[in-house]
């Protein structure tokens, strides 16, 4: 029995524009009438994501950062970061191949170059006292969650750019979030993990969750929910290994999906 839906947002819950599932809001209601709560497991930063869950009035734990972080009604309760250790090594190959990234930590966010990906989806950061950084900035005492990467008219640096990670920082998740953006996380920080921390707060089992994603950072929790659900957006690989797939994210697909699975 389905107690618990969880929505990834990007390419999943949000279209390419950035909106919202326009069906979802108008069945919430309908959800919880059958004793089913929902939630949302994302990528984003919580800046970044906190619209959404005014939006759809969220009161259930919610994922960010892939994992880095649980907050609840705009608080966080739970944070997963980034071995210390690595922060250096970590920041030195990031610098070494050039790349376009954004490093969050609980003390500083820092910025390195700039992209069209960063300036539209991340632009509010700005005015959060977002700095920028060099190959001189110490970073090796932050609490780091999360660091975000633009690859766009790199690809071909990513190969090299993983296995160097792989052998200077084997405790690190490295996934593609979404086209050429990739997060690392801490290893033990990814949205099955949290999403199984959420459900024990909430005392449901993971069997009893239906979980919608579209991309190598929704695996995790794809694999772990008792029903997984692929957008029709997902790469081939992810389709394979889910039980559904739904319309694509510019169809509404979540929405359409639940109404026909639940009979709502």
């Amino acid at each position: 029995m389905i107690r618990l839906v969880a929505c990834d947002l990007d390419g999943t819950l949000l279209d390419d524009e950035k909106k919202a599932d326009q069906g979802f809001k108008e069945i919430i209601p309908k959800l919880k009438e059958k004793g089913i709560r929902y939630t949302f497991v994302s990528g984003r930063n919580e800046e970044l994501l906190c619209q959404y869950i005014d939006e759809f009035g969220l009161e259930e734990p919610y994922v960010v950062n892939n994992g880095g972080n649980i907050y609840q009604k705009h608080q966080c309760l739970y944070n997963d970061y980034i071995p210390q250790e690595y922060n250096g090594p970590l920041s030195d190959i990031l610098m070494k191949y050039d790349v376009v990234f954004r490093l969050f930590s609980t003390e500083k966010i820092y910025a390195h170059k700039d992209s069209l990906f960063f300036d539209k989806r991340m632009g509010v950061l700005k005015t959060m006292g977002m700095e920028y950084m060099d190959p001189s900035t110490d970073v090796k005492d932050l609490h780091i969650y999360k660091i975000t990467c633009d690859f766009t008219g790199k690809e071909e640096i990513l190969k090299p750019l993983i296995e160097e990670l792989k052998e200077k920082c084997p405790k690190l998740n490295f996934l593609k979030a979404e086209n050429a953006v990739y997060c690392a996380n801490s290893l033990t920080a990814n949205k099955g993990a949290a999403l199984k921390r959420i459900c024990d707060m909430l005392e449901i089992p993971m069997k009893d969750v239906m979980a919608f994603g579209d991309a190598d950072n929704d695996l995790s929790m794809l694999e772990e929910a008792g029903v997984s659900v692929a957008m029709g957006n997902s790469p081939r690989d992810i389709r394979e290994k889910c039980d559904y797939t739904c319309a694509d994210n510019n169809h509404n697909g979540i929405s359409a999906f639940l109404k026909e699975y639940f009979n709502l």
